[in-house]
Formats: structure tokens, sequence, C-alpha cells
């Protein structure tokens, strides 16, 4: 199943109470949770409107229990529309329902995503139309 697909599936009612609990243990970011619950609500909101892209990446999101606590990564690798269509590669030992694991990639997506937007801004391949870089990184 891609996110999307799984995405697909769920509301943000469904995931809110997952989602909170995200944002109350998460001692990193440091600004009122209603900001950070508007916030990762917009950023639902957002991936269920977008469209997937690559689809023919063969990259994966990693769901699996690291000391009893659900555990996603492979978040950061591409845009939130290219993630929409990775496979989910859910762990055997995870008993976490699809809402929850839901929950906890778009946390993850929404919440970290400043963290590494500015990779992804000085990206010299995201401007390959332009010919100038393109000969440039030929």
């Amino acid at each position: 199943m891609t996110f999307k697909q799984l995405l697909d599936k769920v509301s943000y009612e469904d995931i809110a109470p997952y989602i909170h609990q995200a944002v109350s243990d998460n001692d990193n970011d440091l600004r009122p949770n209603e900001v950070k619950l508007g916030e990762i609500e917009q950023g639902f909101k957002a991936m269920k409107a977008m469209k997937p892209t690559f689809g023919h990446i063969d990259s994966r999101i990693d769901v699996k229990m690291i000391n009893g606590h659900l555990n996603v990564s492979n978040t950061h690798l591409g845009s939130t529309s290219d993630l929409l269509s990775h496979q989910l590669n859910i762990s055997s030992e995870v008993t976490a329902s699809e809402t929850e694991i839901a929950a906890q990639c778009v946390f993850q997506i929404v919440a970290h995503a400043s963290s590494w937007q500015h990779y992804r801004d000085e990206d010299d391949f995201d401007d390959l139309d332009n010919p100038q870089t393109a000969r440039n990184l030929r």
C-alpha cells in the first residue's frame, strides 16, 4: 500500500488523538501546541489534496517498533508529493492500527519539514528546466 492509499482511508478526526499525543510528546518544538496542531491539520489537508508523483522510484517509508514505540522513517526522502507514492514497509512486529500509522507518518512529515526544507530549497536539481543550471550540472 502507498502512503496516499493509507491517507485516503482516514480523516483528520480519525488521526487527531494520535497527533495530539505526538505533539504533546515532542519536547523539541517550543511553540504553543495549538500552533503545532493547526500546522499539522493544514499539512494533512494539503496532502489529501495532492496527487502522488514519481511512483516509479523504489523508496519506502519504513514502519517498525523500537523499544515499544511506533517508529516511521524515510519520510525525508523526496517532496511531499513524492512521499505519497512511496510504499509503506510495515514490519511484522507492528501492531498499531492503520490510523495510528497514518498519524505518525503525517506528524513526521509536517512536524519535521522545516528541519530539512532548507536543503531542498538550495537543491540545484529542482531547477533542471533552466538551461543554465542544467549545463552547469552536466
